[in-house]
């Protein structure tokens, strides 16, 4: 007990300090994973704005024992951004029926912001999941649902992942100019907002799906 309660605090050391990566280990030392699942459910993305790749992201989650992301929504989602990069897309279904199985009942160790964060960010892998599973009205449906839930300008890869399959369910419906002018204008307001990585991510993905 006396072990894990220093674990314990020098985890809510490290992440007053901004030091994310570290306090998750502290608390998983101390046996705390509900409360490493929120920090990293609060951070996910700034570990993807960071590294595109989403190699920090699979690191911070490899802190973590093995299915230790069942019955945890942020796992759950941190896994998914994951999948998106590696293409696993039975790995992604799976990991987003589980985390759909969560949402339909109460969580307590979440804030309803995050949670409400946590949602969106499952409607925007579902856009991605059910473009490539050739389902554009799925597709469709799943990315409007993220952005409608978004304030403007906001949501990092929420929103970039939304919009560009919005965009390529409207291409894959012959809609290319909607597609097209949905691009260029979230292109546009990325660039004027400084967002960069957003930006440029849409030009990226407009590319291939266009």
């Amino acid at each position: 007990k006396r072990r894990a309660e220093i674990h314990r605090r020098a985890g809510e050391w490290l992440a007053r300090e901004g030091l994310i990566e570290e306090a998750l280990r502290q608390w998983v030392d101390a046996g705390e994973l509900d409360a490493a699942a929120r920090l990293l459910g609060e951070h996910i993305h700034a570990a993807i704005d960071a590294d595109q790749s989403r190699r920090l992201l699979a690191r911070w989650l490899s802190a973590f024992p093995p299915g230790a992301e069942r019955g945890r929504l942020p796992l759950l989602v941190a896994h998914g951004w994951v999948k998106t990069v590696t293409w696993d897309l039975p790995g992604l279904a799976g990991l987003i029926d589980e985390a759909d199985a969560l949402l339909r009942g109460p969580d307590r160790r979440l804030d309803q912001g995050l949670l409400a964060e946590l949602r969106v960010d499952l409607e925007a892998q579902k856009s991605y999941l059910l473009y490539w599973r050739g389902d554009s009205g799925g597709a469709l449906k799943a990315a409007s649902a993220a952005l409608r839930r978004l304030p403007s300008r906001t949501g990092g890869i929420a929103r970039s992942t939304a919009i560009v399959y919005q965009a390529g369910a409207l291409a894959m419906n012959g809609r290319r100019d909607e597609a097209r002018k949905i691009l260029e204008e979230a292109a546009t307001e990325g660039a004027a907002a400084r967002e960069g990585r957003v930006a440029d991510y849409v030009m990226a993905q407009a590319f291939q799906l266009l």
